[in-house]
């Protein structure tokens, strides 16, 4: 899609997937660059290509590894996601009127109210539709401001990580992970405004750093799990996410929290990749998934 930071910004069409078995020769290894090459032709059809420069790949190649299935909800699916999407994003305008001041902000923030206000009461699918239109279009000006304030949205990326691991993290941390930090939280300083990968690497890193040693306190396996379990529309698999969620609730009665901990990274392989949580809970849940 046309926004680039953040990819979820784009609608979601289906799926690229291309698993170990569909190539012989060599690995595709973390950060590897991957070349994505899309075409539209007249009858509306999509077709979708990925280069691996690494293995010397071209994927589809004779074969048809794109699903448009992913890309699919029924009616009521599609509502409540539209809605926690609309909500997610007026949030977010919420959060960067406190640093930012742009007409750009304005319209975004209308056009944003507009869709939230075509889901009032029990809306129609073609209310529904509407209400994404206006939602793509406020996200495509929030991916524009990004562009455009990119060092004050750094910033306050930047600000958000560190307090956490300053309130919530440090005070549990050893002498070594506090020095590992802050040397990743200087790496992203000195990159901001830049427009290079520099920034989000570190960024990335630090909350590795941060998740890490959250990940062995109970009470933050408990708080994560209750904070994914109430947002039951942003997993897929309703079923097996209704079966895991009363699962860890026994987990948490009986206080076995290993077990618990298992509960979460099932969840975390339920949550599509454009799932409409905060940057952060995404982000936790990446690094469950590896």
């Amino acid at each position: 899609g046309e926004c680039e930071t953040p990819v979820e910004y784009n609608r979601h069409i289906g799926s690229l997937r291309i698993k170990g078995t569909d190539f012989t020769d060599g690995r595709i290894a973390a950060g590897d660059k991957l070349e994505c090459h899309y075409e539209i032709n007249d009858a509306g059809i999509l077709a979708i290509s990925v280069a691996i420069p690494s293995i010397s790949g071209v994927f589809p190649a004779n074969q048809n590894f794109y699903t448009s299935q992913d890309g699919l909800l029924n009616p009521s699916e599609s509502l409540e996601r539209t809605r926690v999407k609309v909500d997610s994003t007026i949030g977010e305008i919420s959060q960067l009127a406190s640093r930012i001041s742009d007409p750009l902000l304005i319209e975004a923030s209308s056009m944003a109210t507009k869709a939230a206000a075509l889901l009032t009461g029990a809306p129609d699918s073609e209310q529904v539709l509407q209400s994404n239109e206006r939602l793509v279009s406020a996200r495509a000006l929030l991916a524009e401001l990004r562009k455009k304030h990119l060092r004050e949205i750094q910033e306050y990326r930047l600000d958000r990580e560190m307090n956490w691991f300053n309130v919530d993290v440090r005070p549990y941390a050893s002498p070594q992970d506090c020095i590992d930090y802050d040397t990743l939280s200087e790496t992203a300083k000195r990159s901001i405004g830049k427009n290079s990968r520099e920034f989000e690497s570190a960024l990335s890193k630090m909350d590795t750093v941060s998740f890490d040693l959250a990940w062995i306190q109970d009470a933050f396996v408990i708080k994560l799990f209750n904070s994914w379990a109430a947002e039951p529309n942003q997993f897929n698999n309703r079923s097996k996410f209704d079966d895991l969620c009363s699962k860890g609730r026994l987990c948490i009665h009986a206080h076995h929290i290993d077990a618990l901990r298992e509960v979460v990274r099932a969840l975390a392989k339920l949550m599509p990749k454009e799932a409409d949580l905060p940057a952060a809970q995404r982000e936790r849940a990446n690094i469950l998934k590896a």
